[in-house]
């Protein structure tokens, strides 16, 4: 049987056998309070005579302890149905504006560079190293042809024949052109500056030039250009 203590409202599983039919006097092994618990329901209860020294109450040590049972009780739930997104991790969310802040701000110095640079010319060099070179000079430099031929002396000669557009609407300046030749695997070999044999070109204007270079490196692949003035 199970009986429950008035004070702290422990609940007790108990032999019923162990009581009298008027009831026993029982001591709570948890709080040590005492009361009277009656006897189980269908053993009838005899009267009880008052004793001149009452006996101490014996204390019952039940074998197992049973706490009270609170009613269980549950929050709203919310069904995480196809209805309802499931929400994302605040660090990824932090991580994925982070990354997009990062493409943002990469695809506008990639369109704007040549405003970054007319701004900031010390970014040039980084820019030309990720191979992006900006060109301010607002011409075009073409190496139309490149060719092997011999030299008064016996030897060879290396000729170089290209061209200085001006595609804009006004008039520019030709700065120094400077020739690198390249290996194959883009190693520079030698390098030098001259002028295109013009100062400036008008509007739509086409200014062709020829390099020679005697003796140049036999591994000579191709011949790049630029102006002088980039960097």
């Amino acid at each position: 049987m199970i009986i429950a203590c008035p004070s702290c409202e422990t609940r007790f599983e108990v032999n019923a056998a162990a009581f009298p039919p008027g009831g026993r006097k029982v001591k709570c092994a948890r709080c040590a309070h005492v009361w009277h618990a009656a006897s189980p329901a269908g053993i009838p209860a005899t009267p009880v005579e008052p004793a001149l020294h009452e006996p101490p109450a014996e204390m019952i040590a039940p074998p197992t302890v049973m706490p009270p049972v609170e009613p269980e009780t549950h929050p709203e739930m919310i069904w995480a149905g196809s209805d309802i997104p499931p929400r994302k991790s605040g660090r990824l969310a932090t991580i994925g504006l982070a990354a997009a802040s990062v493409a943002v701000v990469a695809a506008g110095l990639y369109i704007f560079r040549d405003a970054v640079v007319a701004y900031v010319p010390g970014v040039a060099p980084a820019y030309a190293a990720l191979g992006m070179p900006v060109d301010l000079t607002g011409l075009e430099l073409t190496i139309e042809a490149q060719s092997m031929a011999a030299s008064g002396d016996g030897g060879t000669k290396l000729v170089v024949k290209g061209s200085v557009a001006n595609p804009s609407g006004e008039e520019r300046p030709v700065p120094p052109i400077r020739a690198s030749l390249l290996s194959e695997k883009n190693a520079e070999l030698h390098s030098w500056t001259f002028d295109a044999g013009v100062k400036t070109l008008k509007p739509g204007e086409t200014h062709e030039f020829t390099q020679e270079l005697a003796q140049p490196p036999a591994d000579t692949y191709r011949v790049y250009a630029r102006f002088a003035d980039e960097t």
